[in-house]
């Protein structure tokens, strides 16, 4: 839900503009957790958590400016599937053993993507190559982050805050050299409101997924995440789908629950 409105905020305004509220917003969630917890060794790996936030900022603003410009019916499952795809392609190369799930996690990418971009509307191939090219570079970049995500050296609060840090700076900077205005934001109230309402409830969320959920339900929740967003695309903003995209997105779906059960072991 929240990638749907925040999508819509910034097909109206600047895609950048929007990512920094967004970033502003989850900073100001994450600097009071910070304040009302206690942390030891806070700085513990704060440089190559800042290094995985630059990739964070990059796919997301990517991911961001596909579901505006692009179809979001194709960005989110494949940037699901993708991003999911580099974490486990990094624990195989460390040595971690291939399970049945990952491998038919594996295996649907191609498939789904394949699926999912075909189109036969008149003139909807580049459109669906755009939108392709945006969920494939996006969860590449967010793939990279999710395996600073997953950094277990340091605790929850201080990783979330090293891995945000550099993506608001870099997005203030962004903002401030192009004098992007303000003014903007006030035409975009409820999409906001929706947007980052949905985003704050989510982080709440993975604060108590950390220590009260386990992770098995916790991979098998995330794995709805993308039929929502689609669910959303389809019934609001009426976007095309053919029967094989369907399927693709059947494909997706199943690939990232096998994915994400296969990380959470």
């Amino acid at each position: 839900v929240s990638d749907f409105y925040s999508s819509q905020a910034a097909d109206k305004t600047s895609t950048a503009l929007v990512s920094f509220f967004a970033y502003s917003i989850d900073m100001i969630i994450l600097i009071f957790a910070v304040a009302l917890t206690s942390h030891n060794d806070f700085f513990n790996g704060a440089l190559k958590l800042s290094a995985y936030g630059i990739f964070a900022a990059i796919g997301y603003v990517i991911f961001l400016y596909g579901l505006a410009k692009g179809k979001i019916s194709i960005v989110v499952p494949i940037e699901a599937l993708v991003s999911l795809a580099i974490p486990v392609l990094a624990t195989l190369y460390s040595g971690y053993s291939l399970s049945l799930t990952l491998l038919f996690g594996l295996i649907t990418i191609p498939i789904a993507v394949g699926c999912i971009s075909y189109t036969n509307e008149k003139g909807g191939e580049r459109s669906n190559l755009f939108s392709v090219a945006c969920g494939v570079v996006a969860g590449l970049a967010l793939g990279i982050y999710l395996i600073g995500l997953g950094d277990s050296t340091s605790q929850i609060i201080p990783r979330l805050f090293f891995l945000q840090l550099p993506g608001l700076i870099m997005l203030l900077v962004w903002v401030m050299w192009k004098k992007i205005p303000f003014a903007p934001l006030k035409t975009i109230k409820r999409e906001l409101a929706f947007g980052v309402g949905f985003s704050t409830i989510g982080y709440l969320f993975f604060f108590i997924s950390e220590n009260y959920v386990s992770l098995i339900i916790a991979a098998l929740l995330t794995g709805l995440y993308p039929g929502v967003t689609v669910a959303l695309a389809r019934i609001i903003k009426r976007e095309y789908v053919s029967r094989l995209q369907y399927f693709g997105f059947a494909v997706a779906f199943s690939g990232v629950f096998f994915l994400s059960v296969g990380l959470s072991h």
